[in-house]
């Protein structure tokens, strides 16, 4: 079991890694980095977080409801996890916050940033160039997507998102 736990580390030329849910519109990519908060941080009030976008104060999170998943905006925050520094931006829609919120993370010395963007345009332009900028190896991958039957699509959405998110967090 050592054996395969050791083939599946990053090698150390990984150290900086930025790792993107690529897809359009309402697809599960905010849904799924909110999950992924929500698992690493299991009470945001308590948390050693510093929140970027929207900047949040412990009493402001209070309000929220407890799970981040529920969470009906995008969030940009970086948080201590397993003696790694990751960000987490669920912005992924418009080019100038997916820039900014990936600035804030990268100078926040984030090792592992998990981003957002749309299928294609300048939001992927952003992301590509931040990740080059910073030298951050960069993977693009696409949300949990259930197709058909499409009428259970929406009851499922949570479902899938909290699966994705569980298998990005195996990144950390």
């Amino acid at each position: 079991m050592e054996d395969i736990k050791n083939e599946l580390e990053l090698p150390n030329e990984f150290n900086k890694l930025m790792i993107c849910l690529r897809m359009s519109h309402d697809s599960g990519k905010s849904g799924t980095i909110r999950a992924l908060a929500e698992l690493l941080m299991p009470n945001p009030a308590v948390a050693n977080a510093h929140w970027f976008n929207p900047q949040l104060t412990p009493q402001e999170i209070n309000a929220l409801p407890k799970n981040i998943s529920e969470w009906e905006f995008d969030i940009c925050v970086a948080v201590d996890v397993r003696k790694k520094h990751v960000g987490l931006s669920s912005h992924g829609d418009y080019p100038d916050i997916v820039k900014d919120c990936l600035e804030s993370l990268v100078k926040d010395k984030c090792e592992i940033i998990f981003c957002a963007c749309r299928s294609r345009g300048q939001t992927v332009t952003e992301v590509e160039n931040i990740a080059i900028k910073y030298n951050y190896a960069l993977i693009m991958t696409v949300p949990y997507l259930l197709i058909e039957p499409s009428q259970l699509k929406d009851k499922f959405k949570a479902i899938l998102n909290m699966r994705k998110a569980k298998h990005l967090e195996d990144f950390i």
